[in-house]
Formats: structure tokens, C-alpha cells, sequence
């Protein structure tokens, strides 16, 4: 499955290991597809959905630490992008809604013109890239994310009657030109 220049990707973090990812994908085909490489490759627990709703009834339910999707999504009320998601998620008060998010889709330009979307967190990967690919991605948005979770649980918070100020986290460590 995996050739040697990627065997670096076996060097799986043994905190990677109890991560949960989201995949939505319509396709179920390229969807456990996805998932399968996943759990052989990291040991990660992944869920998969093919529809906005099934994704919205899961993000409600579970923390995640990160989200792979497709841009066009059937939902109950219709289609639905992918990126309007996002930017639900985003908004809303949901435990996932800080989360990193990568678009594995076939519409990337559409994600990358969408200037009502916060990309901060948010990365585009082209459907036609090799699987190795996409499970590099993955492997990095872990790790940051990770390391960003360790940050803020060791930011000290101010005393009591500063309370309304806490110390802020800094400034996403992992931020590509989109």
C-alpha cells in the first residue's frame, strides 16, 4: 500500500492514536477508502458520513480533531457545500468548531473563491492527489492541532479578578498560502 519514501508515515505518534476524525464523503467508495488507510496507517478511530446531516447529528455528538469533506454534500434540504458547513461549525457554540478542516474535493477552486469563508484552519486538497498524499496532510493537521491543544492546556489563567482576562493562544502554528 505504502511505498518506502513514505515510510515515514508508520511513525505514528502513539497520542495520534486516539484521535477521532470525521471523513464526509458522498462516495462511500472513496470514503472508505479513506477510512481504511486511516485506521491501518495511524489507528485512528474514524467515522464516516455521506451526508451534511449525518455529519451535523455526529459533530453534536463527538469531539473530533479533525474533519476531512467533500465540497458538495446531499443533505435532507438538498445539496448543501461543504464550506457553508464550515462556516455553521464555525460560528456555533459545537465543541468541534476550532477544529482543523481538510476540503478533499474535486471542486478546490470553488473553496479557494469562496471569500465568505475563514480559511484559517482550513485546507484544500485536490481529489486527484495520490492517497499518500492526502494521509501526509492528515499526519500534519494532527500534529498541530496537538500541539496547539497542549498550548492552550498550558496557558495560565489570570487571576481571579482578572478573570475576564485570560491569556490568549497564539497565532495558528500551521497556516499555508491558499
Amino acid at each position: 500500500m505504502m511505498n518506502t519514501e513514505n515510510s515515514s508515515l508508520q511513525d505514528v505518534d502513539k497520542e495520534m492514536m486516539k484521535e477521532r476524525i470525521l471523513i464526509i464523503e458522498p462516495d462511500e467508495h472513496i470514503g472508505t477508502l479513506l477510512q481504511k488507510n486511516l485506521e491501518n496507517e495511524f489507528h485512528l478511530h474514524v467515522d464516516l458520513c455521506t451526508s451534511s446531516d449525518q455529519a451535523l447529528h455526529l459533530l453534536n455528538q463527538k469531539s473530533y480533531a479533525l474533519i476531512s469533506t467533500e465540497q458538495y454534500l446531499p443533505g435532507q434540504i438538498g445539496p448543501q457545500k461543504g464550506s457553508r458547513l464550515v462556516k455553521e461549525l464555525r460560528l456555533g457554540q459545537n465543541k468541534n468548531r476550532n477544529i482543523p478542516i481538510l476540503f478533499f474535493t474535486t471542486y478546490a477552486g470553488e473553496v479557494f473563491a469562496d471569500h465568505t469563508l475563514n480559511k484559517e484552519d482550513v485546507f484544500v486538497l485536490d481529489k486527484t492527489s495520490r492517497v499518500e498524499k492526502y494521509l501526509t496532510w492528515v499526519k500534519i493537521l494532527l500534529q498541530s492541532h496537538k500541539r496547539r491543544k497542549e498550548h492552550e492546556e498550558s496557558v495560565p489563567v489570570m487571576a481571579q479578578d482578572e478573570s475576564s482576562k485570560q491569556a490568549k493562544s497564539p497565532t495558528k502554528i500551521l497556516s499555508l498560502s491558499r
